[in-house]
């Protein structure tokens, strides 16, 4: 079953005193309101990405997908929309959930999460599919525990989560293996002292991201947020760092942007190569991902109420679990209130030039029924 691509744009707002976008310019990115009527799972989508041939892969702990008429379809924790908004047959089958994906220029679709197998063949915790879903037998990376993040860059795969080891070769939570045989690189391994939940690594930068719980990678204090060498994973100096858990990455030329947690939720936008802090919006409860769309940086969580730009969350207004903002000045969109709902909320956001996906434990996003994925309008 196509999507029914029905577009609502919901026009900007000025709140008089608040951090907030006033009216969009000619170039403003605007993102619809209202997801178009799509595809639905039974359960939590923890990961989605857009591959080069336009199809869009997500991953969770769902084991079925639905349409609005009520058709149901078998799908063990991931499945893949094709351009058309087609289910497509891709169903690799993990044995427990997924929790990161990755897909390289060749199509190739990386995976990791919490699985022992991949069909009825042995995969610890990651594994890699072509485009359609076929195992890729060649590729052989497992890991001792959960993977949580993955990162694809120049025939490698970064990858990080709570392993010590991979291939049974020592790795401390972050390590950097052969996108096309899993083998271990044996001159990158960084350290970090707990668990690495994000990944990131900029088109043409000689830079990996690292995001999560740790507080040191190798024998140097790195709260939350590292910048590590893609020669040799040393670290690189970055001036300011986070007191709270960075939950997701996401990177352009010129700016990282993280999803954090804290005292109620942060999303923040750092300089990239210095680390110089550039805004944060805060909001009451935790940002768990981030992704970059347009002009704009929108953040998923289980947050509610967002507050004034830079500021403690004094005085905040309704924006619950979704909000974009503006890249360069971290100004937030007032106009720009989907509304997921949940305890939980957002978990996964990404986009191509035409369409933003969310992902999480929702149900319902504003008056529409749309359980766990949700695909909005972007004009750029």
């Amino acid at each position: 079953m196509a999507r029914r691509r029905t577009r609502i744009v919901v026009s900007l707002l000025a709140i008089a005193g608040w951090a907030i976008a006033a009216a969009p310019s000619a170039s403003a990115t605007t993102i619809s309101g209202t997801p178009f009527s799509g595809w639905q799972t039974n359960g939590r989508v923890n990961a989605i990405v857009v591959g080069s041939n336009g199809w869009v892969y997500l991953a969770g702990t769902f084991t079925q997908v639905t349409d609005h008429s009520g058709h149901t379809f078998s799908r063990t924790r991931m499945a893949a929309i094709d351009k058309a908004g087609s289910l497509t047959a891709f169903n690799p089958k993990p044995n427990a959930a997924v929790r990161a994906l990755a897909v390289a220029a060749n199509g190739t679709v990386y995976f990791g999460g919490d699985f022992t197998d991949v069909g009825t063949t042995g995969r610890n915790r990651l594994a890699a599919v072509s485009s359609r879903g076929a195992l890729q037998t060649g590729f052989a990376a497992g890991a001792n525990s959960s993977v949580y993040a993955l990162a694809v860059s120049a025939g490698e795969v970064y990858v990080g989560g709570n392993f010590t080891t991979i291939r049974g070769f020592t790795r401390t939570r972050l390590a950097r293996v052969s996108a096309a045989t899993g083998a271990l690189d044996s001159t990158w391994k960084p350290t970090a002292n707990a668990l690495v939940r994000a990944l990131a690594v900029p088109a043409g930068a000689r830079t990996v991201f690292v995001g999560g719980t740790f507080t040191r990678v190798d024998a140097t204090t790195q709260d939350h947020l590292a910048s590590l060498a893609v020669g040799a994973g040393a670290v690189r100096p970055w001036k300011t760092h986070t007191d709270y858990a960075v939950w997701g990455l996401a990177a352009s030329a010129t700016s990282v942007y993280i999803a954090g947690a804290g005292n109620g939720g942060h999303m923040t936008a750092f300089a990239y190569p210095s680390g110089t802090r550039r805004w944060t919006v805060q909001t009451d409860g935790n940002f768990q991902t981030v992704a970059v769309v347009g002009q704009d940086v929108v953040g998923g969580g289980h947050f509610t109420r967002t507050c004034k730009l830079n500021t403690n969350c004094t005085n905040p207004v309704s924006h619950p679990r979704l909000l974009a903002a503006n890249a360069a000045t971290g100004v937030v969109d007032a106009g720009w209130v989907p509304q997921p709902n949940s305890l939980h909320g957002v978990y996964a956001l990404a986009a191509n030039a035409t369409d933003l996906y969310a992902g999480g434990d929702f149900t319902v996003v504003g008056a529409t029924a749309q359980a766990h994925l949700a695909e909005f309008a972007v004009t750029p």
